[in-house]
């Protein structure tokens, strides 16, 4: 049968390409296809968190003709729209405005919004860019299934979630959040929330490329690491 594996991060690093086209035996499980991935491109994929079909799953699962197979680390961390949930994942500057006009309602009293922006110096050292990658039809599933966790605790209007990928730089914004809801309470502790669940579940990962001197714009990179991620939503190789 017929499948395709997409790669991420590091583990596109390792095998050299981002997506390949296999024929592999009816029956097959995705750490089978992980062992033959590792033994013929000479390298590791331990730790690697699965998707098939953009839905995350366990090593174990067994794959289906046409199934989309992806392997990326543990998440460090066009547009969707459905009802009153509004995602967004894009290389373009977020604009947080535009995301309060989404929330805006006679019904719903409460806005609460949160900017995620690229700190430095992080950890003593001083970033002069990270490059933030995504699985990007994924992260977009993976925002509805955030938006259905919420609701399902909080009493809310509209949420909108916006991702942006690409290299950014120190105080530029690489998440956004607006929440709605009739009442203050629900709309801050969704936000709140909704910080926990993106770290947790959008498949997002981060190059982090480090200087020596913050003063110039353009410092030198001296080196650059991918973030280390964890995550507890599936078991990993």
């Amino acid at each position: 049968m017929h499948i395709e594996v997409l790669l991420f991060a590091a583990f596109r690093e390792k095998i050299g390409q981002k997506s390949l086209s296999l024929d592999v035996a009816e029956g097959k499980r995705v750490r089978e296809v992980a062992l033959e991935l590792e033994q013929t491109y000479n390298c590791s994929l331990e730790g690697a968190l699965c998707a098939v079909n953009e839905v995350y799953v366990d090593p174990d699962t067994t794959l289906q003709q046409g199934d989309t197979l992806a392997f990326f680390p543990a998440v460090s961390g066009g547009s969707a729209e459905l009802d009153t949930n509004h995602f967004f994942v894009t290389e373009e500057v977020l604009n947080l405005q535009d995301y309060f006009a989404l929330c805006a309602a006679d019904a719903y009293g409460a806005q609460a919004s949160f900017v995620g922006t690229v700190r430095s110096p992080n950890k003593g050292q001083i970033v002069a860019s990270i490059d933030y990658q995504g699985y990007e039809a994924m992260m977009l599933k993976q925002m509805g299934v955030i938006a259905e966790i919420l609701r399902s605790q909080f009493d809310l209007g509209v949420v909108v979630i916006a991702h942006r990928l690409g290299l950014l730089k120190p105080q530029e914004a690489s998440v956004a959040i607006v929440i709605s809801s009739p009442h203050r309470p629900d709309a801050l502790k969704a936000c709140a929330e909704s910080i926990e669940l993106i770290k947790e579940r959008l498949p997002v990962w981060k190059l982090e490329r480090i200087t020596e001197d913050a003063s110039e714009d353009s410092g030198e990179v001296i080196k650059e690491h991918w973030v280390e991620g964890k995550s507890s939503v599936s078991k990993t190789l």
